[in-house]
């Protein structure tokens, strides 16, 4: 996104692109007073071998239900769970109008949280946060986002919450790896002593 920092992948990290797919771009322009002429283009870096250990994107997107009441905050809590040991690039809040603040923790086997995000003001949509250091989330990690929501006196407001985080798995994926099944051949039998033979005098 313009003004956002760049998200540098590891030299074995790369995002899939599969034959036949569409690149959407959606360019969103401010009001101006005059007339401007603005080029917008995009630019893809294509790694010139397979990458052992591919992009991928995990979240959440749920809907919002604010109902009417005093004006009093509406808080939602989800959560989603690392599947496999993974490294975490980045991650990305978006939601509509009526979300004030938002926390996003990272909870550990124990259930002690990290915390990886805090708004304390937000205003609709939020550009990709990039961690400095990729951050390692072990299997069975929780991902735990509580969105705090301004609700309205007289009507209810519908509002989108969506999060999305870029990861990668900590392990290299390397083609034909597959172990072959060990055959365990039987033991060999030691050779049966013949008996000693006594020599006549």
């Amino acid at each position: 996104m313009p003004g956002a920092n760049l998200i540098m992948y590891p030299e074995t990290v790369a995002a899939l692109l599969p034959v036949g797919a569409k690149v959407i771009l959606e360019i969103n322009y401010q009001s101006v007073d005059v007339e401007v002429s603005d080029l917008s283009s995009v630019g893809l870096y294509f790694t010139d071998r397979k990458p052992s250990r591919p992009l991928s994107g995990l979240g959440i997107e749920t809907r919002v239900q604010i109902p009417p009441g005093s004006g009093e905050l509406f808080r939602l809590r989800k959560e989603f769970t690392v599947i496999s040991d993974s490294y975490a690039l980045a991650m990305r809040p978006q939601t509509r109008s009526a979300a004030r603040s938002l926390e996003i923790a990272a909870l550990d086997a124990t259930g002690a949280p990290h915390i990886l995000l805090a708004l304390k003001d937000i205003r609709g949509e939020e550009q990709p946060y990039v961690f400095e250091q990729p951050v390692f989330m072990p299997k069975g990690t929780r991902i735990v986002a509580t969105a705090s929501y301004e609700g309205s006196q007289a009507q209810e407001i519908e509002d989108l919450f969506k999060l999305t985080m870029t990861i990668y798995p900590s392990d290299e994926f390397r083609a034909g790896a597959d172990p072959k099944p060990v055959v365990k051949r039987p033991a060999k039998r030691p050779a049966a002593k013949r008996p000693a033979t006594k020599k006549r005098p």
